[in-house]
């Protein structure tokens, strides 16, 4: 998808913005692609129940590949492969052991909460991975650090019972779209009120706020249809590109799932991808991760997004992020005008933000010249690296 100069992704009828993220590709080294190479072989090999080459798996640099793994969780996916032509080093053998003891743990402990939901009359939706791993060859393989978990929004203080009793406690309760129970030593489960932020800026909050409408349920548990999980799937990870970044898991969920359900309503996806302008994004995603995880050659486009998803792991890195928001505020136009425009506005707050950063402006307008001075020098003298360092990547920005 190519957007036009001054064209933001999120004014637009497809907001999917898929080549206006930060480009890593001058950031990896040989030895990261090479690493990069070899673990999506091996992962390839796990989920397409291929015996990896042993050759192959001799000549690699394992412990970069376990780096490069362990930073995507796919150290369990990787292992399964290299299990079947030689012994495991420590670390792979260590990561496929936690991964399938976790996996036990949360199966555990998951079926004790929901059965204190259903006793209790509370509805609940199980989402992304605890549903993902059953399309894997091995659950195993799908690794989580946590279970999330969508309930009904009118129950939460019940629900916060329910886990207190159960020995959980919650740090940030009520302040965003889910609430954080952690068990020591490592169990955590997401409790959701809604899917997304009610003040996200993008369309998905409004187009998921009557979820439970679209849902079949089995007396407490809701489900979605395979079309329904998919798209959220695609909302979620998108949301996750334009903000942090995304990792190799993202791709290989989506490749994973679409291989288990071949049969998808298509004519329903396009109706509602459109809604939620995500059409590209979709066509984007299921080319490249389709032509990754069965080995299909690469675009030299497609090696550039593929190097984005190398670059930012599991959850994305500060440097995609900070990219990734300076390409929204510049409206995804890399224009010299743009640029002295957002610098400007940068510099000289308009009069409503003035006012509101500066009450004291509304009641003595006289000073308002006064304090437009002030506070740029202020910030110069208090965050200068900041300030130049900010000035800088504006100046080098680059679609």
């Amino acid at each position: 998808m190519n957007l036009k100069k001054g064209a933001s992704p999120l004014n637009r009828t497809d907001q999917s913005g898929w080549e206006n993220t930060f480009d890593p590709s001058k950031n990896l080294s040989p030895r990261q692609r090479d690493a990069a190479r070899d673990l999506i072989y091996l992962v390839s090999c796990a989920v397409n129940k291929t015996k990896p080459d042993a050759a192959a798996c001799l000549a690699m640099d394992l412990s970069e590949v376990y780096r490069l793994a362990k930073a995507h969780s796919l150290t369990a996916a990787a292992s399964f492969a290299l299990e079947q032509v030689t012994e495991l080093p420590h670390s792979f053998d260590q990561a496929k052991k936690k991964a399938i003891r976790k996996l036990a743990l949360f199966d555990i402990e998951r079926a004790v909460i929901l059965q204190n939901f259903d006793t209790s009359g509370i509805w609940y939706l199980p989402l992304k991975g605890i549903l993902l791993r059953n399309d894997y060859p091995k659950a195993a393989m799908r690794e989580m650090s946590d279970n999330d978990i969508l309930v009904d929004p009118e129950r939460m203080k019940q629900v916060r019972d329910i886990m207190e009793t159960l020995g959980y406690t919650c740090e940030d309760y009520g302040h965003f779209n889910h609430d954080v129970y952690s068990k020591p030593p490592t169990l955590e489960f997401e409790i959701h009120h809604a899917l997304f932020d009610k003040d996200d800026t993008l369309p998905f909050s409004a187009y998921y706020e009557n979820i439970a409408d679209r849902l079949v349920f089995d007396g407490y548990q809701g489900k979605m249809t395979d079309e329904d999980f998919y798209l959220y799937m695609l909302c979620h990870t998108y949301r996750h590109y334009i903000y942090a970044g995304c990792g190799l898991r993202s791709l290989l969920d989506i490749y994973v799932f679409l291989c288990a359900h071949e049969g998808l309503d298509r004519d329903y996806l396009r109706a509602e991808l459109e809604k939620v302008h995500l059409t590209s994004f979709e066509e984007e995603m299921q080319t490249l991760s389709k032509k990754v995880f069965s080995g299909a050659l690469l675009s030299e486009r497609e090696q550039r997004e593929l190097d984005r998803f190398i670059f930012s792991g599991s959850y994305g890195n500060h440097q995609s992020a900070e990219y990734n928001k300076l390409a929204r505020k510049l409206g995804y136009n890399d224009s010299r005008q743009a640029k002295r425009d957002y610098l400007r506005k940068r510099v000289f707050l308009s009069g409503d933000r003035l006012r509101k950063r500066y009450p004291i402006v509304s009641k003595h307008k006289a000073l308002y010249p006064f304090v437009m001075i002030y506070r740029p020098i202020r910030g110069m003298l208090r965050h200068p690296k900041k300030i130049i360092r900010e000035y800088r990547n504006v100046i080098r920005f680059k679609q």
